[in-house]
This record gives C-alpha cells, sequence and structure tokens, in this order.
C-alpha cells in the first residue's frame, strides 16, 4: 500500500531548505561585500611595503658604505703600525753598538782577601780598589781589658821562664840549661833541701824561682774563670818540676807557653768576634820569642803526656788533634 507523507514533515522540510537557500544567499552578499574590501587592504599593504623598500635599501647601501670604511681605516691602521716597525727596525740596525751600561759591585781581592775591588758585574772588568767597610767596634769593657792585661803579663812571665831555662837572661837575671835535674830533688826537702840546692847550684836560682812561679799563674779563660795554672787542666801537665830531665823540663815549658798562649787568644778572639775592640799586641810574644808550634811526638809516651785537646804532629809529619 502506497505510504502516506505527513503534510506537516513536508513543510518543515520545505522551510528548512528555504532557509537553507537564504543563508547561502546572504554568505554570498557578504562575500560579494567583502570582497572589495579585501583587495582594497592587500593593495594598501602592497603600496606601504613598496613606498618603504627604498628606504631599505638606502640604509644598507649606507650599512655597507659603514663597514667598509671601518675595513679600510682598520687597514690603513695596520699598514702605518707596520711601516712605524719597519722604520724602527731600519734606525736600530744603522745604530752604532754602545757598551752596556756599567754595573759596579765589590769582591774580595783575589790577590788580597783582606782588600776589595770594584769589578763591572756585566764583563768582571776590575774598576778600582775600594777597601772593605769596616765594622763599628765596640769599647772593650775595663773589667775585660784589666783580664787580658793580666794574662798578657802571666804570659811574659811563663816566656821569661823558657828564655831561661834555655839559658838566656832576661833583664838582670841570668838563665841556666842546667839548673834542673837529679839535683831538683833537693828542694822536696823544704827550706833546708832549698837552701843546700841554691848553695850547691847558685847559677841556677834565678830559673828555678821562675819555673817554681808558673804554678801560681792566674788565667782568665773566655768563660771568665780565673783560676790558677796549677789547677787549669790544659797548663797543669806541662809545669815543669826541679827534678825533670833539663831536656823534659824545656819540653814541657815550651807545652805551657803555647797552652798559655792559645788560652789567651781565644779568650781574645771571643772578645773581637764579640765587636769590641781587643789591642792587637795581646798574641804578640814578648822579648821577640818566637811563637812555638805543635809539639812534636816521637813515642807513645810523648803522646800520653799530651792533655786532651793538645795539637801535636806525629812521627809521620801530621798535625793531629789528641781526643
Amino acid at each position: 500500500m502506497a505510504q502516506q507523507l505527513d503534510p506537516a514533515l513536508l513543510r518543515r522540510q520545505y522551510e528548512a531548505m528555504d532557509q537553507a537557500r537564504s543563508l547561502a544567499g546572504l554568505q554570498a552578499s557578504m562575500q560579494s561585500q567583502m570582497q572589495p574590501l579585501r583587495m582594497e587592504s592587500l593593495a594598501a599593504d602592497i603600496e606601504a611595503k613598496r613606498q618603504a623598500y627604498p628606504r631599505k635599501l638606502a640604509d644598507l647601501a649606507r650599512k655597507d658604505l659603514e663597514f667598509r670604511a671601518l675595513l679600510g681605516l682598520r687597514d690603513r691602521s695596520q699598514q702605518a703600525t707596520e711601516r712605524y716597525q719597519q722604520g724602527r727596525l731600519a734606525q736600530m740596525a744603522n745604530r752604532p753598538v754602545r757598551e752596556p751600561l756599567i754595573r759596579p759591585i765589590t769582591i774580595a781581592d783575589p790577590d788580597d782577601p783582606t782588600k776589595g775591588i770594584v769589578v763591572d758585574a756585566n764583563t768582571g772588568r776590575k774598576l778600582g780598589d775600594r777597601p772593605p767597610k769596616a765594622a763599628a767596634e765596640k769599647a772593650l769593657p775595663t773589667s775585660a781589658a784589666q783580664k787580658l792585661m793580666e794574662n798578657q803579663q802571666n804570659l811574659r812571665r811563663a816566656e821569661q821562664a823558657l828564655t831561661l831555662l834555655e839559658g838566656g837572661a832576661v833583664g838582670e837575671a841570668k838563665g841556666d840549661p842546667e839548673a834542673v835535674g837529679k839535683k831538683g830533688f833537693l828542694a822536696s826537702g823544704g827550706d833546708v833541701g832549698n837552701y843546700l840546692l841554691n848553695a850547691i847550684d847558685p847559677s841556677g836560682v834565678d830559673t828555678r824561682a821562675a819555673i817554681a812561679d808558673l804554678g801560681s799563674l792566674v788565667i782568665h779563660d773566655r768563660s771568665g774563670a780565673a783560676v790558677t795554672a796549677a789547677e787549669y787542666p790544659r797548663l797543669r801537665p806541662f809545669i815543669p818540676q826541679a827534678s825533670d830531665n833539663p831536656d823534659v823540663a824545656r819540653k814541657k815549658l815550651r807545652r805551657f807557653v803555647q797552652e798559655y798562649r792559645n788560652t789567651v787568644g781565644e779568650t781574645t778572639d771571643f772578645y773581637t768576634e764579640s765587636g769590641y775592640k781587643v789591642p792587637a799586641e795581646t798574641l804578640r810574644p814578648s822579648g821577640g820569642m818566637p811563637a812555638t808550634g805543635p809539639t812534636k811526638i816521637k813515642n807513645d809516651a810523648e803522646f800520653d803526656a799530651l792533655p786532651s785537646g793538645a795539637v801535636f804532629v806525629g812521627p809521620d809529619g801530621k798535625q793531629r788533634k789528641k781526643p
């Protein structure tokens, strides 16, 4: 059977179609109206860009010229610098060679270490003599000066005793090289023994008296201590006895004088190194006596007689120090 169509449905469909056509017409109408506007806007934009393009080209051209100018300036500056450097090199090459500046320094004179000479530090060439700068010296204290003076006086007395024992004369005193020996045992008998000894050997009185006086000599060492020679370990072994063989007595007395002089010298050196002014004659032997050197030993007995620390010359001729 044929399907019945709903009139209301048909009407609504026709109305929807009419509305669709109306909307399409409206859209077409609006597009037709907008098209001129879009064209006008596009044309205006194109015109603005066309007018701005020459200005951009001019700016680009100006920046290019500035950049090229900077490049040219840098090139010219570099070229000028190179020309200046080349000119300086040419001047230096043509300038005469000058000797280096003198740098004077003071050194010790190889020929005399006590003097100073001035040399050029660049060439080592001697420029002239210059004495070394002397260090300021302090005045020696009175007490120290008195100690050194007493040391010197006692050293002179020991040297005089050696001169007498070797047969020399000291003033009115006459020396006797045979003043000591076996006869000296009489001196152990006290005053009576000494009287008999002097009566038997009157020529040796002065020499024996000088030797007997050695043990009472006072020595001042660098520590400030004042002791007699008989109490001083370095001197006590070398004090001769009246009963000693004359050769042994002379050997002992030479060592006594040497050790006494060494002690005086150490004391003097101590004050000198401390910056004090010490008389140069402190170490000078009195009476023109030559300074004695290290003891020469020939056997073990002579070595054993040396005190600890003594400097000696062995049988082989080499100088040594006893431990």
